[in-house]
């Protein structure tokens, strides 16, 4: 992230960053747009960090709006998807170029970008026409409660043909998500 964040001109991270917690995505966008306007008003050269399609279009908007004073602020999005790629597969979805032009319209005005795979960054570049700076983050997990198995040892060896089976997949297994 570091790497990043000197690439878009910003020497040290933010210190004072705040999770925002809410019990409900409506309440999460409301305050994440409400402290966003507030912090590119206050501080001249904000630095706004977005993970969701909606909320990117916001931070992107503001940066326009010299009332605010956002033009020297910087915006990094976070992309876990190309939103528009899981649209334009829907069937009976037609508004998936809307969703390709609003994504557009993101990078466009994006200082930054991480992608959670190298697909993504792909897709952002080749279809999105992105071209500035793209750090790579795979997806983390916290080690205490996902590790990995013992299998097909002898403690546990594989499963017989009558026995029970128990599979869990934890995300989306969406094109957009790099699954391929």
């Amino acid at each position: 992230m570091s790497e990043l964040l000197a690439r878009a001109g910003i020497e040290e991270f933010p210190k004072h960053w705040k999770l925002l917690n809410a019990s409900h995505k409506g309440l999460y966008s409301l305050n994440f747009r409400l402290r966003a306007a507030a912090d590119i008003h206050s501080r001249p050269n904000a630095l706004l960090y977005a993970r969701d399609v909606k909320e990117a279009s916001f931070v992107a908007g503001l940066r326009n709006l010299p009332v605010l004073g956002g033009k020297n602020s910087r915006f990094i999005f976070e992309m876990h998807e190309a939103l528009f790629l899981q649209h334009r597969d829907l069937e009976n979805r037609r508004d998936w170029r809307k969703t390709l032009e609003l994504e557009r319209s993101i990078l466009r005005k994006a200082d930054g970008l991480v992608v959670t795979n190298r697909d993504i960054a792909d897709i952002a570049a080749a279809e999105l026409g992105y071209t500035g700076p793209v750090v790579e983050e795979p997806n983390g997990i916290n080690e205490r409660i996902f590790h990995a198995l013992e299998l097909f040892t002898d403690q546990v060896p594989w499963p017989g043909e009558n026995d029970a089976v128990n599979l869990v997949y934890v995300g989306n297994m969406q094109h957009g998500k790099g699954v391929q």
